[in-house]
Order: structure tokens, then sequence, then C-alpha cells
């Protein structure tokens, strides 16, 4: 017999919910333990909890993480000759641009500019005018025959984003990827490119079993003067900037890694892959080829990630700037844990004739940039980047020099203070009105009135004073130390003007760079000075002095290496100091570190820092606050430990009244007013608060950012304590106690006993306020209420069973489950299955426990009940015989409708009924019966399971 399940499902969300059925008193004395927040918008990571400034140590070989393929949304649509649009970029030395059938290769080749072009440019002639002329060279590579929709897909997103300097791409966002892949590029083929750290890019042809290789072709268009193969069968393409090879081909199968022989055929500027004669693809194995060659594109220029100048901001986060002594250059920002945020490229416009910008000016508290154009006949620009990498303005042309390589912000006046010189005019010093750029002053501040009158390194005191170092290739007072005043608007007099015996000679001011003399590519700024609150340090890569900072006089000198060349031939550079006088600069695959004795006035030299210094160094930044030192250099940036010095520019102390919930600061150097920023939000000296941990951040009012970060703990002497369970289920209370005072008052409107009974709807937070013997304290405990979720299921004829059911809890609330399937079977399973015996009614009830142990009961209904089945016939015999002598239905189930009628030929209803088992006996209307003969019936019923059932018919009564 067939039965069906009818069920009904009964969701009763809350039937019970009851008390935990493990009861855990557990005492919750809760301290507030405040982290203070900065309420500024402009900056990411802006919290000023030193605590957030994690000083962790690190280290990166790829500053500018150009080692990706990077996406074109638009700012590489200039960058590379061809017809074709760029799909994505690779943004280094390389400048390798991908397109939908290839690639193209652009080609710098960096030479002396001709007096004709000098002329147009605005120069004068001279030492120093023989500037660079780049020309710029192009060869595509063209994927012959290729398919037109093959894709091209990316993988492995590499850290960060990059943005762009080029005019209407500054709010692009682009990714990089670490691969980049043609698929079905050819039938059958899939092209696969990679960057290798040799350089260059590295493709793999990848075969599958059966694809031609011959239909492979690889065209070379552009400034090509030469393409041939040498004898080691690698392709040369001579260009005038210099030679592309093309690696001879390693070939192998994927699965096996059996080497394949393979090489280029080459046929005019087409490139063809070949496999030798046994291995031709008809007596190739079922594996997959992949043919393997390496592009390497000249080298004539140097690396992208040279990071030349490193700063930091009030949250940690590290900024460097550089890139080769090619266009265009780089920016980029790393949080305090060394992972990189963002990458800025400069745009190409940018020093366009010169290969330069100036060192960069960072705004601590926003973490807003500025840059300035090492060189710009036209006068230089700056630019103005935000804390996400986006070019928010650029400046207009500041003439009448031409030249920035340093800048500054000073706080006092509001204005951005930059450096310079050039050939224009004897100015060299840029007053830029407001952090908006909107107009700028140019002028002389020192005594040399000739052209070439260039500052190579400069360093702004607290009260806003500036020293400086000239580098000029006329003036008597070339590599003297300067001293300017903001009392004078740094104009003369100077405060004073001494010789250093330095040999920063004006062209060769960055023996750092890859180039060696003034027409290819010097620039003159260096990374030279340092100060504290008491002296100030020059260094020129080999020679550390220490001065006077009041009247310029020289104190002590010391020879960090006798290797090392100084000057105008240095290969390292950078310099800092703290303020117990331990002063770092930059050296050969080390930090050298000397102590400066105040009370002897000589140089004491401490072990140097080698870790995490691969190459030379070219910038040095210290963060006084932490002491962690910051460092970059040829190829690399590290976050490595100076040394320990407990000593801040600003003398902070605090103090904590005796009831411990008054904390005042007080500061005793620096220049006031003071601005003071606490965890709570308070702007006091002072603050009134509950016992717990505060953080305060005083800053002065110098013309540079000069901080101090305090914590402070304050422990009341009310040991006030609150207990109470603090998770409970709805619908049920908690008591709450509290003590260590003598008076009490809740918020929440409970009123001053020191127990309380609450029964919240939603997690709450109480507080308590405590006095005792004048002191009053605040303390708070969180009440978690949890409210259960969740619904039980139940399916149908499981399996090929109809007595199997499957049931089931949706939702995350569950933890332990107990099933009662009504026919005293139960389960502990959160979707278990069950088998009835028999039909009719059954009740489930599943109980569900949360982690907390709270209880939730839900109910389903089911019923299993037999399927309705209806059965008619045609003809009877209601002659005596007690066989077939009534007309009636065969039916299985139950019916909860019936009705037969019964007519003759002409319509006359001759019998009706609503009971399924009464029949039509055939004598209705008179003794004998109605004669035999044909009838009609119209049966029309309706089951217990809603089948429904409609018969029309005739019967045939035979006597």
């Amino acid at each position: 017999m067939n039965f069906l399940l009818k069920f009904r499902i009964y969701f009763i969300n809350f039937v019970s919910i009851r008390k935990k059925i493990m009861i855990r008193n557990i005492i919750h004395g809760l301290i507030i333990i405040l982290t203070i927040s900065c309420s500024v918008s402009f900056a990411q990571n802006n919290s000023l909890n030193i605590n957030n400034r994690q000083q962790k140590k690190w280290i990166t070989t790829n500053p500018f993480q150009t080692d990706v393929f990077i996406e074109n949304l638009g700012q590489f649509d200039n960058w590379a000759k061809t017809n074709e649009k760029i799909k994505y970029a690779i943004n280094n030395s390389d400048n390798i641009y991908f397109t939908q059938k290839g690639l193209t290769f652009k080609l710098e080749k960096i030479g002396k500019m001709s007096e004709e072009k000098m002329k147009q440019k605005g120069s004068k002639g001279g030492e120093k005018e023989k500037k660079i002329n780049i020309e710029t060279y192009y060869v595509s590579m063209n994927w012959e025959g290729c398919n037109d929709d093959a894709t091209i897909e990316v993988s492995e997103q590499s850290e960060g984003y990059y943005t762009f300097g080029e005019k209407g791409c500054e709010k692009i966002k682009a990714k990089g990827y670490k691969k980049l892949l043609y698929k079905n590029l050819y039938k059958g083929i899939d092209v696969e490119y990679v960057i290798p750290e040799k350089g260059g890019i590295k493709y793999s042809l990848i075969v599958q079993p059966g694809a031609d290789i011959n239909s492979v072709k690889m065209h070379y268009t552009g400034d090509i003067e030469k393409i041939y193969t040498d004898e080691k069968g690698n392709i040369k393409i001579n260009t005038p900037a210099g030679e592309i090879t093309d690696h001879a081909p390693k070939s192998f199968y994927k699965e096996s890694r059996t080497s394949l022989v393979s090489s280029f055929e080459l046929n005019e500027n087409i490139v063809t892959f070949k496999l030798n004669d046994q291995q031709e693809t008809e007596n190739r194995k079922p594996e997959t080829v992949v043919i393997d060659p390496w592009t390497k594109t000249p080298t004539s220029l140097t690396t992208n990630n040279d990071a030349f100048d490193i700063d930091f901001d009030d949250y940690g986060n590290v900024y460097i700037a550089g890139g080769t002594t090619s266009i265009p250059y780089k920016l980029a920002k790393y949080t305090a844990s060394g992972n990189i945020i963002w990458t800025f490229t400069n745009p190409l416009d940018w020093s366009a004739d010169y290969y330069g910008y100036s060192k960069f000016c960072i705004l601590p508290h926003s973490g807003t940039i500025f840059m300035g154009e090492a060189l710009n006949s036209s006068g230089p620009r700056v630019m103005k980047i935000n804390s996400n990498g986006k070019l928010q303005i650029t400046s207009q042309n500041n003439p009448p020099n031409n030249e920035i390589w340093l800048m500054f912000y000073n706080r006092c006046t509001g204005q951005l203070i930059a450096f310079g010189g050039g050939t224009q005019n004897d100015n060299n010093i840029y007053k830029i009105s407001d952090t908006n750029l909107t107009s700028c002053i140019v002028s002389n501040f020192n005594d040399c009135f000739d052209e070439d009158n260039d500052i190579a390194a400069a360093k702004m005191d607290f009260n806003g004073d500036f020293y400086s170092l000239m580098s000029s290739v006329v003036c008597i007072n070339n590599n003297h130390l300067l001293k300017s005043l903001i009392s004078t608007n740094y104009t003369l007099p100077l405060a004073f003007d001494v010789n250093t015996n330095y040999d920063f000679y004006e062209c060769y001011n960055m023996g750092i760079t890859a180039f060696g003399d003034c027409s290819e590519g010097a620039t003159v700024r260096a990374n030279a000075l340092a100060l504290n609150s008491s002296y100030l340090y020059s260094y020129d890569g080999k020679t550390l002095i220490a001065w006077n900072k009041t009247n310029g006089a020289l104190l002590n000198s010391i020879i960090a290496s006798g290797s090392y060349a100084g000057g105008q031939y240095r290969t390292h550079e950078g310099i800092d100091v703290d303020e117990c006088n331990n002063v770092y600069i930059g050296g050969t695959n080390q930090v050298h570190v000397f102590t400066f004795d105040t009370t002897l006035k000589t140089f004491i030299a401490k072990t140097p820092i080698t870790t995490n210094i691969p190459n030379a160094v070219y910038d040095i930044k210290l963060d006084r606050m932490t002491n962690i030192l910051y460092v970059c250099g040829n190829g690399f940036v590290t976050a490595t430990e100076g040394l320990y010095c407990s000593i801040q520019q600003l003398n902070v102390t605090t103090a904590i009244d005796s009831c411990g919930g008054t904390a005042v600061v007080t500061v005793n150097s620096g220049i006031p007013p003071y601005i003071y920023q606490w965890s709570n939000g308070a702007s006091t000296s002072s603050i009134t608060v509950s016992p717990g941990k505060y953080y305060v951040t005083v800053t002065d009012n110098s013309c540079m950012h000069n901080k101090h970060i305090d914590t402070i703990k304050i422990i009341s002497s009310i040991n006030m304590n609150i207990i109470g369970d603090t998770n409970i289920c709805i619908g049920h209370s908690t008591t709450l106690t509290v003590s260590g005072a003598n008076s009490y008052i809740w918020n929440n409107s409970l009123g001053s006993d020191s127990t309380q009974i609450v029964a919240p709807t939603a997690t709450t937070t109480y507080t308590v306020t405590g006095s005792k013997n004048g002191c009053s304290v605040m303390q708070s405990i969180v009440v978690k209420v949890e409210v259960p979720g969740g619904s039980a299921t139940v399916d149908k004829n499981i399996g090929d069973t109809i007595y199997n059911f499957q049931f089931d809890w949706m939702g995350n609330y569950g933890n332990l489950y107990y099933w009662d399937f009504g026919d005293g079977y139960h389960s502990n399973l959160q979707n278990p299955t069950h088998k009835y015996s028999k039909v009719g009614k059954y009740t489930i009830k599943v109980i569900v426990y949360s982690p907390d142990s709270c209880e939730m009961i839900h109910y389903l209904y089911v019923e299993i009940i037999i399927p309705s089945k209806l059965e008619v016939f045609n003809v009877f015999t209601p002659n005596g015989d007690g066989i077939n002598d009534v007309y009636k239905v065969k039916y299985e189930g139950e019916f909860v409708y019936f009705n037969m009628k019964i007519f003759n030929r002409w319509g006359v209803l001759l019998f009706e009924t609503s009971d399924i088992n009464k029949p039509w006996d055939g004598k209705q209307w008179t003794k004998k019966g109605f004669p035999d003969g044909t009838y009609y019936y119209i049966i029309s019923a309706k089951g217990k399971d809603s089948k429904e059932y409609d018969f029309h018919g005739s019967v045939t009564l035979i006597r």
C-alpha cells in the first residue's frame, strides 16, 4: 500500500527561552580603557594613539613596487607610440606597454642638449647649462595572425594601488598584477608574462597537445637599426637607444619536465619558434609544451627602485621618493608596519628638461605632500598630493628663476619655503603663500648675487630660522654654511656665513646618481644637514661636522670612513640626530652612529647599524618619539631601531590629584602657546576623568611640528567594583552589585541603590558613579542580551521510502540540539533524518541551545495519511444473486467530499447520494426496478489528500 506524507509546519520562535542550563556567576569588574582618536578626515591611519604607532622593524627591496603589470585606466594612453589601445604597462625603467595583439618597448637615450635646443628652452649656455637631452624611441612586437578574440587575464594582485599625476588622470586608482596571460592567443596556445628580478620581461608560450607552434609569429617594427640572430641563438634588436635581446628559448614538456630542443627562426623582422625535426607536432608526446624565452631591454638607465628621500607623518606612515634618473619619478607611501599603500607616478612633463625633482615636503598631521620641479625654464611648479596619493593641485610656473631643490612648511608663517637656484638670475628662495599654492615670491636670501646661486641642502630650526649649504660654480661663497633668520623674512643680513671646506661642486652634488657630469643628469640637492635643540650637524658623504647654531663655529669633525669620498664624488649620504646628540649618517651597507660629547665637544663612534642596510644609504629620518630610524637608499627602504634616547624636544611633566580623577600636564620647554589633544577629546592642559589609561599629545607653537606624546594612567583612591552576570537570555534578568564607595548614582534612571535588578531587551551598558571622601569615580558594565533566531523545516519523502523525512535547523543560533519526533524517538543532530513506522499525526519538538546555553524551542506538525484512490465501473447486474447487485465506486483513503448522480437517457435524475458507501441498487421508483439498458453517471469527489475526481460516463444495467 502506498502512503503519502502531508505536513504542516508551525514556527514558534520563542515558545520557551529558559534560563541557561549552565549557570555562570562570573564576576565582572570593568574599568574603562580609552584610546585616543583624531577627528581629522584627510589622512589614512589617523590615530594619535602612540600604541598604534607599530614600532616594527621591516625592509623592502622593491620600494616602488614596479615589478607589476599595471592596468591602464587612461593614464598610459599617451606614453607609448602605438595605434593600439594599451591594456597594461610595466611602469619601470623597462617601460613596456601591452596591447591586444602585442607590446611596445619605450626606450630612452640620454645625451647632451644641443646649443640650438638650449636656445629654444631659453638657456644662456655655459657649463651648467649643458643640460641633458632625452631621445625617445619605440619598438613594437605584434603577434602576427593571432586570434582577435584572445582574452587578457591577470592574476596575483600586488599590494597597494597606483596613482598618477598626468593631466586628466588625477582620480585614477589602478591595480597591479604579477602575471599577465594572453588566453588562446593562437588556437591551443597561451602566452604568459612575468617580470623577473633580473629585469626585462619573461614570457612563456604554453602549447597544448595538437596546437601548431608554426602559427606563432612575432613581428618587430619601429626604431630598429638591425635585427639578427647571434651565435648563441639570441635575437638581437639594435636600436638608437641600445640593444634589445630576446634570449634563446628553453623548452620542455610541462607535465614530465623533459627538455625539448628549440630555437628562434628569423625571417626579416619576423621571429618564429622551431622544435627539432624529431619533435614536430605529429611526433610530439601528448603533453603540454612550454617555450620559455627572456627579453632584456637596454641597460643605459638605472633601475626604478632607488629611494633618494624619506620622511614620515604623525601616524607612523612612511613616505619615499625616487625612481631612477629617468622620467617619470615616483612617490610611495607605506604603513608603519612596512605595507605599501600606494605609489604615485609624476607626470611625464614634470621637470622634463632636466630629469629631476625636489626633496618632498610633508605636513605630518595630514599626510599632504608637496614636491617641486628640479628645473623648468619657465619657472618651476609645485604639486600638492593628498594622503591618498591623489594629485590635488599643480601650481603655476614660478619665475624668474627655474630650479627648486628643497621644500619646507613653516607653521609660523603658514608658508611653503623652497630653496633652489638656476641660471636666469641670483634668486634662490621661493616663498609660497599657502598650502593651496595660490602665489609665490621669488627672491635672494644670501650674499651671492650671481647666477648659479644654488642651495645644496637646507634645514629649518624650530623657531623658523634656516641653515643652508651653498653650491655654486661662480660664487666665492661656494660650499659655505649660512644661517638665515625668520625675523628678517629670510633676507640679508645673514646670522652667519662660514666656510665648510666641503666640495659640493654644483654639478656633482649628487654623486649617488648614475651619471657623472653636468651634461648627464646631475642635481644640486643633498641630504647633508641635521639639527636638534642644541647643535647643527653636516655631512658630505665622508666628514661629519658639529656646528654652533648661534655663531656658526665649527666645534669638531670626524671622518666616517677613510675609504669614503666626500662632496662631488660621494656615493651615499643622509643624516639625522636625536636630542641625546646621537648622530646617524649614511654609509655603504651601514648607518654610522656617533655620539657628540657636549662637554668635551668630541665625537664618540658607536656600533654601526648594518641589519637591513643592503646597499648605499641616501637618506635617514629618525622618529624621536619611538627611536625608530627610517632609512632608504640604493634599492631599499627599511625601518630599524636607533639608540635609546628618552629626551624629547618638549619637556612635559604630568601629575594626578589625590582623588585620582584629575590629570594635569605641564610643559617646560618649546614655544608657547601649546595645543593639547587628549584621547577623550579634551583640549585643555588638565582633564577630570574616571580611572583608566589616557594619551595626551602636546604640540608647541614652533615653526616645525614639535610634539610630545605621553601616556597617563589614572588609578583612583576609590577601588570600586561591579559584579553581575553579563550574559543573559532575552526575557531574563541579572543582578548588578557595586561596592567600594559610600554612595552611588546609576544611569538609565536606576536610582542610587548599590544593587540593581535589570532585564534589558538588548545589549546595554550600565554606568554607575561612586563617591567617597569627596572623590568620585565612574565605572561601567556591559550586559549582553542574547536574542535567539532560527527556524526548523522538514522535507517529505527523503530517499525512496515515504516514511523517511529530513529535518533541518536553519540559522547560526544553535550549538546543541534535541529533536523529539513524537513517536518515542529522539536525535541530537542539527539536521537529522527520521523514519516513521505508521501513518498518523505527529508533533515534532526541537530544543536548540546557544553557545551561551540559552534555550529555544520550536514545534513542527506532520501527518502521514493514506493517499486517496477512486475507481468507477460501467456495468452491474441487480438480479439478486448476490454478485454485482448494486452500482458503487471502489475507493481507498479518506474523502472529504463525494457526490454521485444517475440519469436515464432523457436526462431524468434517477438517483443521487453524498455517501461514498451508499450504492444504487437499480430499484428506485418501481419495485421491479429499472429495465435493462444504458444509464449515465456523474461522479465528483475530493480526497483528504486534496486530490479531486470528476467522472462522466455510462453504465449498463443487466438483469
